[in-house]
């Protein structure tokens, strides 16, 4: 996922929370900058937003989300990056799920059969419209 814009921000007690979305506007994902704690926060299940409008371009949207969620997931690091400098505004250490356990076969087999029908429509439901 790259070349997100910020499109909303708001703040909640002590934390700030800014949601960047895609220009096509299909996809949506929310950070919470805790500067008291000096954190980001970020939930992989309520955090992230995807609208599928049919489309071949919309599958191929969906499919990336998809290997985002399946490598965040699996221990991966999550970096921000200004896209027009690449240099690193912040960082989120390794999500290590507790008591979970991740299929990496079937869900990268979800992500491919999602690229070969790219007339899937499928919907992740969002935590923040």
């Amino acid at each position: 996922m790259s070349n997100l814009s910020l499109r909303r921000i708001g703040q909640r007690g002590k934390v700030l929370h800014a949601v960047f979305e895609s220009k096509s506007g299909d996809l949506a994902i929310q950070f919470g900058l805790d500067f008291g704690d000096e954190r980001l926060n970020f939930s992989l299940f309520e955090g992230l937003a995807f609208k599928d409008d049919g489309s071949p371009e919309s599958a191929d949207a969906f499919a990336e989300v998809r290997r985002f969620q399946n490598e965040y997931f699996g221990n991966g690091q999550l970096h921000i990056v200004d896209a027009a400098t690449g240099n690193l505004i912040s960082r989120k250490d390794a999500y290590v799920p507790v008591n979970m356990w991740l299929d990496h076969e079937r869900g990268g087999g979800r992500s491919r059969a999602l690229e070969a029908n790219r007339t899937a429509t499928t919907t992740v439901a969002t935590g923040f419209e």
